[in-house]
């Protein structure tokens, strides 16, 4: 893995623990970023209430890499853009 490489990885790590400062969209391109640079989607994905039991829901991805390196998870807010993906990928999903 080249040094640039590594700074992307590293820079992309840092993100995914700190998703809060990203909203909307952004956070659907940060979660394609992260596969695109080798993070795996652990099944199931959430979908859940992002307050209360009424109002906007949250899909919520378990992220990994390797065994050693933290598990992020990824809170992205539904859209048709993350539903045309979860049915791209064939992901399962967890409802609540």
């Amino acid at each position: 893995m080249s040094l640039s490489s590594t700074a992307v990885l590293q820079s992309a790590g840092n993100l995914l623990q700190a998703p809060a400062r990203l909203a909307g969209i952004a956070r659907y391109w940060l979660l394609l970023a992260a596969v695109g640079l080798g993070w795996r989607i652990d099944g199931p994905v959430y979908l859940r209430p992002r307050w209360g039991e009424s109002g906007p829901r949250l899909y919520h991805f378990v992220l990994s890499r390797s065994p050693y390196s933290p598990t992020p998870l990824l809170a992205v807010p539904e859209g048709p853009e993350v539903e045309r993906y979860l049915s791209a990928a064939a992901l399962e999903l967890s409802v609540s």
